[in-house]
């Protein structure tokens, strides 16, 4: 599907505008180093500690995370994931998913909600940044255009690029979303490479987003 019309007086969306082309041409964020042993890996989704940039309640089996901007998705119980937050090199805080099987960390998930224009350098603005310096290294395996839950933007699984100093194990997949206002973007690192099964996990989670403004939004 075609990403709608550009806005380019925004400024973090001249680096979407860009991506149309670079960032169809290149791109890649990367998990955080963290390690668990299999007696450590959880049968059912945790909140590992509190969140400041988005509230999460858990209704019935699954756990509801809600930011400010009213972007909203569901984290299911039985999926076995870490739900947290850390701060990345770049000085963005992120809020994290990260799932673990008898290896290790299999991935990690990073999820940023911003104002296009809200900051000198927004995740989108890093990531493209990211996309320039990888040149030549850059691979795209899969891109495409994406609307949901009321927003455009452009899904993208790509090797050969570090993101935030991170370098992924195999793939990263990268989707960003929006409105011309408010942007969020989903970058999945991979650390053990199991492509069907991480665009599975990407997948039922954007599945549940909804988003919306004042009274009124998108599901």
């Amino acid at each position: 599907m075609a990403i709608g019309a550009i806005h380019l007086h925004h400024k973090s969306w001249i680096v979407v505008a860009f991506g149309a082309s670079a960032l169809l041409a290149l791109a890649l964020i990367s998990p955080c180093a963290l390690s668990a042993s299999a007696s450590s890996v959880p049968s059912r989704s945790e909140l590992t500690g509190p969140l400041t940039l988005a509230s999460a309640q858990w209704e019935g089996a699954n756990l509801i995370i809600s930011f400010r901007e009213g972007i909203s998705f569901t984290i299911p119980e039985d999926a076995g994931y870490m739900v947290y937050e850390r701060n990345g090199n770049s000085g963005i805080r992120h809020l994290c998913v990260s799932s673990y099987n008898n290896l290790g960390l299999a991935f990690e998930l990073l999820i940023d909600v911003f104002q296009l224009d809200g900051a000198p350098a927004t995740p989108i603005d890093i990531l493209g940044r990211s996309i320039l310096l990888s040149g030549k290294r850059a691979t795209v395996v899969h891109s495409d255009g994406i609307e949901l839950a009321g927003l455009s933007g452009f899904d993208l699984t790509m090797q050969g690029v570090s993101y935030d100093r991170q370098v992924p194990a195999t793939d990263m997949r990268t989707v960003f979303l929006t409105d011309l206002r408010t942007g969020i973007l989903f970058t999945l690192v991979e650390r053990q490479h199991r492509p069907a099964e991480h665009v599975e996990a990407l997948d039922s989670i954007l599945a549940t987003l909804s988003f919306a403004i004042g009274d009124g939004g998108n599901a």
